[in-house]
């Protein structure tokens, strides 16, 4: 029996064999006027574009769209990516393709983790939780629905859009929430709580077969909605549960998309509830960027654009907060992730539009003020890049992360002084005008130096060990 070939593993000029999910089939017309079949094959690892140019109207009937089908054919390239053109397919059943190796599994996209390990390292999560009314609501809500969490995906296709894709990425928030949340002085119990709750509805929202789509609850509510209601009812049942601190939870649940344009019914208003969206920004970003082992591929450029998102919007839901921002720090890892000219790209960008909008007083007002702030986070992400073969590694040393803890206060300080530096030298001051001016603000400098300091030194190191190959 010849091997069974995954989509990971194509290489050009390869004659291949194998079982895949058919999640797109469109009868067109070449230029000419003939007739082929155009298809989107997916299985575990991954997703290919697919052509039969013969025997078109024998393939046609032989399967439809959603079913699983067994493939021969040969890989060729077109614009660059893997395309596979088919000289064989049937639609593939357990009863006929079984003897051949055929499994459901195979063509259903899962996560490289093991979902049972994951599962022990989530509940360790809920055992550290110490107050007993949040505890308890999660313990019940987690052990009622634990077949299902073992194996849901984290969304129908925008992020851990595979099988115990939820789980990975609950678990990846968890993480997230506990480095960050003592910075912040947060309530860990209240936090945790919101982490391994604010996706429940997912259970309800998505079906979790071999294509993950919308259920009609889904469609007509949200996961967000169905959550609340999910945790709503569960808490009547934990006897003497405060009304205040159930207003709290239901409140991070509707609140964790951040903003209404996002379909979060609610924005966060307390520390925990930012936090908690925080966290699912970064987990998103994080595993969509990842190239290498992420079932759907992306481009540079698209990758950028994630980058450039984050960094902004990020600023926008830390602009009230006082010298506490993360645009600084997902610049630096663009540059580290994507590369010196990306980092580049992704601070011009990033920083035009936060500083150009922001609520507090657009950069565009001064001229001078929004060139430094602009050529200040180009500098950050040129860093980052140029510093990617020393730190772009799953585990970091002792003396990486001091490296880090550098780059994050020397960064800072650069960017402080140059947008404090850039209206006393626009406007023509004296030298010593300038100095005093640039020492009195050292106060308010020193702590945005600080604060990211310790951001690169606890989040980088997090954010890597997902990035990085």
């Amino acid at each position: 029996m010849k091997k069974i070939s995954t989509i990971t593993d194509f290489k050009e000029g390869q004659t291949i064999q194998g079982f895949f999910l058919c999640v797109e089939k469109h009868l067109r017309h070449t230029r000419g006027g003939d007739l082929y079949l155009d298809l989107i094959l997916r299985d575990r690892t991954g997703q290919v574009n697919a052509k039969v140019w013969d025997n078109i109207t024998k393939f046609h009937e032989k399967f439809d769209p959603g079913d699983p089908v067994a493939v021969a054919g040969e890989v060729d390239t077109f614009q660059d990516r893997p395309q596979l053109v088919i000289k064989k397919i049937n639609r593939a059943s357990v009863q006929s393709y079984g003897r051949y190796g055929y499994d459901p599994a195979m063509i259903v996209p899962a996560s490289q983790e093991d979902p049972q390990a994951m599962w022990k390292s989530l509940m360790n999560h809920v055992k550290g939780i110490k107050s007993a009314h949040l505890k308890q609501l999660v313990t019940l809500i987690y052990k009622t629905n634990k077949d299902k969490i073992l194996v849901h995906p984290g969304s129908a296709f925008l992020h851990h859009a595979y099988r115990s894709g939820l789980l990975e990425h609950t678990l990846s928030m968890a993480g997230i929430a506990k480095s960050v949340g003592p910075h912040y002085k947060a309530d860990l119990d209240l936090l945790m709580t919101g982490v391994l709750l604010h996706d429940i509805g997912k259970l309800k929202e998505l079906s979790d077969g071999m294509e993950f789509d919308y259920t009609d609850e889904g469609h007509f509510i949200g996961h967000i909605v169905l959550g609340r209601d999910m945790v709503r009812s569960a808490i009547k049942k934990v006897k003497g549960f405060p009304k205040e601190l159930a207003a709290k939870v239901e409140h991070m649940i509707l609140s964790h998309q951040g903003k209404r344009e996002w379909q979060s019914p609610r924005r966060p208003m307390f520390t925990e509830a930012l936090l908690l969206h925080i966290s699912e920004c970064l987990s998103i970003a994080g595993r969509n960027l990842l190239q290498n082992n992420h079932p759907m591929k992306m481009d540079r450029l698209v990758q950028a654009a994630i980058f450039a998102a984050l960094a902004a919007g990020l600023g926008f839901a830390l602009v009230f907060i006082p010298n506490v921002e993360l645009v600084t720090v997902v610049i630096f890892l663009s540059g580290l992730t994507l590369g010196p000219a990306w980092g580049v790209l992704v601070g011009i960008t990033s920083e035009s539009i936060y500083s150009g909008m922001n609520p507090l007083g657009s950069g565009l007002a001064f001229p001078p003020l929004f060139s430094a702030q602009i050529i200040s986070m180009a500098f950050v992400g040129l860093m980052g890049g140029m510093l990617k073969p020393i730190l772009f590694t799953k585990y970091l040393t002792a003396l990486q992360v001091a490296m880090l803890g550098i780059c994050g206060f020397s960064l800072t300080f650069i960017y402080d002084s140059l947008t404090t530096l850039s209206y006393p030298v626009s406007a023509g001051f004296e030298w010593q005008q300038t100095l005093t001016l640039y020492i009195s603000g050292m106060g308010m400098t020193v702590l945005h130096q600080v604060s990211n300091t310790l951001v690169f030194i606890l989040g980088v190191p997090k954010v890597t060990r997902h990035l990085a190959p």
